[in-house]
C-alpha cells in the first residue's frame, strides 16, 4: 500500500484538474458532484495501483464524502489532502484486515 504522502499528492493533482474542470466545463460554478468527479479521475489515473484491494467508483466516492465531512468537523485547519489521505489509507487497511 502506498504511503499517505503519495495519496495526498494524487489528491492534489486531482484538485488541480478539478479546478480546471470547474472553470471550463462548469463556467466557474461549484461542482456539487465533486466526489464523483474525483473518484473517476483518481481511478482513471491509476489510484488502484497504490492499493492491494481495488476501490470501486462508488466506494471511493463515499469515502471521499465521508473524509470531507469528518475533516470539516474534526480538523478544519488541517490540509485536506493530508487528512483525506490518512483516512483513505486507514479505511483501506481496515478493509484489508477484515478480508485477510
Amino acid at each position: 500500500m502506498a504511503p499517505s504522502a503519495e495519496l495526498a499528492q494524487r489528491l492534489s493533482q486531482a484538485s488541480a484538474a478539478h479546478a480546471e474542470y470547474e472553470m471550463t466545463a462548469l463556467h466557474g460554478e461549484y461542482d456539487r458532484q465533486w466526489a464523483e468527479w474525483y473518484a473517476r479521475y483518481l481511478l482513471d489515473h491509476d489510484w488502484n495501483e497504490l492499493f492491494t484491494q481495488r476501490w470501486s467508483a462508488e466506494e471511493l466516492t463515499n469515502a471521499l464524502r465521508d473524509a470531507d465531512a469528518v475533516h470539516r468537523l474534526e480538523a478544519p485547519h488541517a490540509h485536506w489532502q493530508d487528512f483525506y489521505a490518512e483516512r483513505l489509507l486507514a479505511l483501506a487497511r481496515k478493509s484489508q484486515a477484515q478480508l485477510g
